[in-house]
């Protein structure tokens, strides 16, 4: 016992083992989860660090480097989903906070301006701007635009931006960047454009055609001879429109296709000598004019020129608007056989010719409106002729020419004259201004004819039917059909039929007026019957005469003498063929029916002042002397009137 007790007592009590603290914070190894940072242990403040501080092996929520790009959330990577975004990321053009400093972009100044675009100052908003202005940033400042290329950024119409493809922008010198058709490399043509972008390049003297091509309708320039002595043949067989620039051309062109001849500018002059200056021959052509002028053309009348020559064998038409023609000397000035003629604001002037001054128009109509044919010369005919056509006329003038007539239709033709006039022009023939045969229809509508009282009354009769002639004033509404104009009235100085006639041989009878206005003597009559008992029909040639003066002291003017040689129903009203004589306002006119016969009984009454139609009743004439019809023996009033029948018309 005492050896265990005294072996126990020789044992030494063993040392106690230490736990080291190696970082000196206050706690071992044991307990500190990294002994080697003092500021790990568990008593330590957590912290945006990425260690776990106080050795709870809870980190805080936001302490985490998710993309690995060695920056924590809570240490300020502003997107731990995006590597390339940290705190020490550069800041680049992309509408994000690369350096998640707060700013974006262009608000950064930090940005690294390699990722930045270049812009421009575009002083004058034509979306190109100042080479000279560049500036690095994001995003375009107001004013300020991608390309840097204007030439002059003060105007807005100079751009380096070749719109219509031609090779050419306005900066380069192309003044209409929107067509092609026109730069500096551009043909002049005539159009009225400025097509090679040279404002001192003139268009005075050039001609050009309209032309298809794959691109459109283009202009390409045709050679017509400005050389009086030279004049060009031209045939245009291509449909399109024609353009003349100012200038006198001498052309002899050849229609054959649907074409129009377009004046542009104020002195397009088309001239010539002797061959037609414009010729269609093709059938169903459709040919105009515009804005142009036909003067000095010359022809002598054995060339027989015309200055304007349609004739084809089916219908043509020639559309003439705006249209001047001028001193030209020719045989006819515009001839159209089987070619409509439309003419609006067409003027012909002083015009010379030999048959024809104006339009001579066949089997084809003429529509004239807001048109004139003045102060012409013709040999021959007249202004306007129509043969076998009609004649449309509206708002037109015929005045001041020196002719045979100034219209003239023949054949089966029909015409309308509205709100015209044909007015102070002077017959070399004593023909009628208006002269048509008898087939003609024609609606004359508020139309002036002149009068003497305005001074510009035609120098002859108005119109005339054939032989029936008829003074028309002004403001006037007549038609014409059947060989007659106007409406005819009929009156009958009556004598007491039941008296006993008188016979004597060898007489001048009937009855003196002094007219009143301007009517036209259609005709007149006496009533005679035959002395031989039971006769029924008389055999006796009768004269019937017309006399005329201008008052009750000069001498009597023979202006009519008629012979019927047929016999008459005995007791009739025998009756003078037409005769068509205008009478005067205030001259006297006898008419008279004279025979040589025994047997002739005529019948008379009274003399009672009566007004008629034709004017008022002078007196009865008795002439016993059948060759002395120069005087139709006049005597006052007195004396006996006799039983007449009398047939006027007015168009007054």
């Amino acid at each position: 016992m005492i050896f265990w007790l005294m072996w126990l007592g020789c044992i030494k009590e063993p040392e106690p083992k230490v736990i080291p603290d190696n970082d000196g914070d206050g706690y071992t190894e044991d307990v500190d989860c990294d002994d080697g940072n003092a500021a790990v242990h568990p008593n330590a403040e957590e912290v945006c660090d990425g260690v776990d501080n106080n050795c709870d092996s809870v980190l805080l929520e936001d302490e985490v480097d998710i993309d690995g790009d060695g920056f924590l959330v809570c240490g300020n990577d502003c997107d731990d989903g995006n590597v390339t975004i940290n705190p020490e990321a550069n800041e680049i053009c992309d509408s994000i906070d690369n350096d998640c400093d707060g700013t974006i972009d262009d608000e950064d100044s930090s940005l690294d301006v390699s990722t930045a675009s270049t812009f421009y100052r575009d002083e004058d908003n034509d979306g190109f701007g100042d080479p000279d202005t560049a500036t690095n940033t994001c995003i375009a400042a107001p004013g300020y635009v991608e390309d840097g290329t204007d030439c002059d950024d003060t105007a807005a119409f100079l751009t380096p931006e070749d719109t219509d493809g031609d090779g050419f922008s306005t900066c380069t010198g192309d003044c209409n960047d929107g067509d092609a058709a026109i730069n500096p490399n551009a043909i002049e043509v005539c159009d009225n454009i400025d097509n090679d972008c040279n404002p001192n390049t003139v268009e005075d003297g050039l001609v050009s055609q309209q032309t298809q091509t794959q691109d459109g309708m283009v202009l390409t320039n045709i050679v017509v001879s400005t050389d009086p002595d030279n004049p060009t043949e031209v045939a245009i067989s291509t449909p399109g429109e024609v353009y003349f620039c100012d200038g006198t051309y001498y052309p002899e062109l050849t229609i054959e296709a649907d074409v129009d001849l377009i004046g542009l500018g104020n002195q397009v002059v088309l001239s010539g000598t002797d061959e037609p200056i414009i010729s269609v021959f093709t059938n169903g052509v459709n040919f105009s004019m515009h804005n142009m002028a036909i003067n000095d053309f010359v022809t002598s009348p054995s060339t027989e020129g015309v200055a304007l020559y349609c004739q084809t064998e089916a219908f043509a038409n020639i559309s003439l608007t705006d249209v001047v023609f001028q001193n030209n000397t020719v045989f006819i000035l515009l001839f159209a056989e089987n070619c409509n003629v439309t003419a609006d604001n067409v003027s012909i002037d002083n015009t010379t010719a030999f048959y024809s001054g104006g339009f001579a128009v066949s089997n084809a109509y003429l529509s004239l409106s807001n048109s004139s044919i003045t102060n012409g010369t013709v040999e021959v005919f007249g202004s306007v002729l129509v043969l076998d056509g009609s004649l449309l006329m509206d708002n037109t003038e015929i005045s001041g020419n020196t002719s045979g007539i100034a219209i003239g239709f023949g054949g089966a033709s029909t015409g309308e004259i509205t709100n015209s006039r044909i007015i102070s022009n002077q017959s070399t023939s004593d023909y009628p201004a208006l002269l048509m045969e008898d087939t003609i229809n024609l609606t004359v509508t508020q139309s002036d004819f002149g009068t003497a009282a305005n001074g510009d009354d035609n120098s002859a009769a108005d119109v005339a039917v054939d032989s029936m002639e008829y003074y028309v004033g002004d403001n006037i509404d007549f038609t014409c059909a059947d060989g007659r104009c106007g409406t005819a009235v009929d009156d009958t100085i009556d004598a007491d039929a039941d008296s006993s006639p008188v016979v004597q041989n060898s007489k001048i009878r009937g009855n003196y007026f002094e007219v009143t206005g301007y009517p036209t003597l259609n005709s007149f009559g006496l009533q005679l019957e035959c002395s031989e008992f039971g006769a029924v029909f008389c055999g006796s040639s009768l004269y019937y005469y017309v006399h005329t003066r201008s008052s009750s002291t000069d001498p009597w003017t023979l202006r009519s003498v008629d012979v019927r040689t047929d016999s008459w129903l005995s007791g009739s009203v025998v009756t003078s063929p037409d005769i068509g004589i205008i009478l005067y306002e205030g001259e006297q006119v006898a008419l008279s029916v004279g025979w040589y016969s025994s047997v002739v009984q005529y019948f008379y009454d009274d003399y009672v002042e009566e007004t008629f139609e034709l004017g008022t009743v002078l007196g009865g004439i008795l002439q016993s002397d059948m060759t002395d019809i120069e005087d139709p023996g006049i005597y006052d009033s007195s004396y006996n009137s006799y039983y007449q029948t009398i047939s006027t018309t007015r168009i007054e």
